[in-house]
């Protein structure tokens, strides 16, 4: 959305940084056709998938007609004016559309402090929303406190789920990964697990598009007896230092460009903020975002030995996770689990 507003240099950083084509007509057609293809997640059921958008405006600040159009075009954008100097009430009001569309996963996202009396602020927020059940679920019998290895060397006691299936699984010297789908056969969940310490350090960091592409295509039918922990928890990230890093850095000033946005006065990004929630469990997994605007150890598998028929998967120390929408390979949520 930000790019739709955005022109010159301030649209080549957004332009850039999302991997979307400057055309105009280019990029609401991909946008089009990755909000049909979403929606098709859902059509079989076992899984609710939702992603909302909504543009907030101070009185006096009014968004041009013509970007609020394109906004609930290609983006279902629901634009509202905030209340005339009333920081308590804005926050409210976008923390209460936030809850809704995460099914109450998120309910806070921004705080009056938000909200300067000295500078009018407009909010453009996304949600995400996903719920979906494993195709095969875990046994709740099955699930008992087992030790989990925090990165500094310590344990812990987790409730660790367990159960046998057949899964797409592929593994490397310093690395395991495993997929689980769920009941939708286009969603499915990925866990990167490395084999120890250093080998999760040099995973983190070589972590690229290209590894885990790699990755991916290297995976075969295995059948796995898989040993996840149940764990649940939410995490808040400011996007601008990683987006400013990334090349974004005119749209953060007031060298920056948003008139088909806001044409009646000079506006910049000046805060970027992020909430994100999962839950699994034996059932499936649920997960919610909000955002206010050494050797390589991915250099293939392993050349050992033909794999057992059956693999032991045992995710009791750090590992990365992943939901992916099958039929793109988009990430839908990712994330690192480390016990607490």
């Amino acid at each position: 959305m930000l790019a739709d507003g955005a022109g010159g240099e301030t649209l080549d950083e957004l332009a850039t940084l999302t991997h979307l084509p400057k055309d105009e007509a280019m990029r609401r057609k991909w946008v089009q056709a990755l909000r049909v293809t979403l929606a098709g997640a859902t059509a079989g059921g076992g899984v609710q998938l939702g992603v909302a958008n909504s543009l907030w405006s101070p009185p006096g600040l009014s968004f041009a007609p013509a970007f609020v159009t394109v906004a609930q075009t290609s983006y279902g954008a629901l634009a509202k004016e905030l209340p005339q100097g009333d920081a308590v009430q804005s926050a409210a009001l976008i923390n209460n559309w936030a809850r809704e569309k995460t099914r109450g996963r998120i309910s806070n996202v921004v705080g009056p402090a938000n909200f300067s009396r000295e500078v009018p602020n407009v909010v453009l927020v996304n949600a995400a929303y996903l719920k979906s059940t494993w195709a095969n679920m875990f046994d709740p019998k099955q699930t008992k406190p087992r030790d989990f290895h925090l990165p500094d060397g310590a344990s812990m006691q987790l409730a660790l789920m367990t159960k046998t299936e057949k899964c797409r699984y592929a593994e490397a010297e310093g690395w395991q990964c495993l997929s689980m789908p769920f009941k939708s056969e286009q969603v499915s969940f990925y866990i990167l697990l490395p084999r120890d310490n250093a080998s999760r350090k040099q995973v983190e960091t070589r972590l690229s598009l290209d590894s885990w592409t790699a990755t991916c295509d290297g995976m075969t039918s295995t059948e796995a007896v898989i040993f996840l922990p149940r764990f649940s928890y939410t995490t808040e990230t400011a996007l601008l230092p990683m987006w400013q890093a990334l090349g974004v850095n005119k749209a953060t000033t007031t060298q920056a460009d948003f008139r088909k946005m806001i044409p009646s006065a000079p506006c910049l990004i000046s805060k970027a903020i992020h909430s994100a929630t999962i839950e699994v469990d034996e059932i499936g997994a649920e997960a919610a975002a909000v955002t206010v605007v050494a050797a390589d150890p991915f250099g293939g598998p392993s050349a050992a030995p033909e794999k057992p028929k059956r693999i032991i998967f045992r995710a009791d120390r750090p590992f990365l996770w992943f939901i992916i929408h099958e039929p793109t390979g988009l990430m839908l949520f990712c994330g690192r689990f480390a016990g607490k």
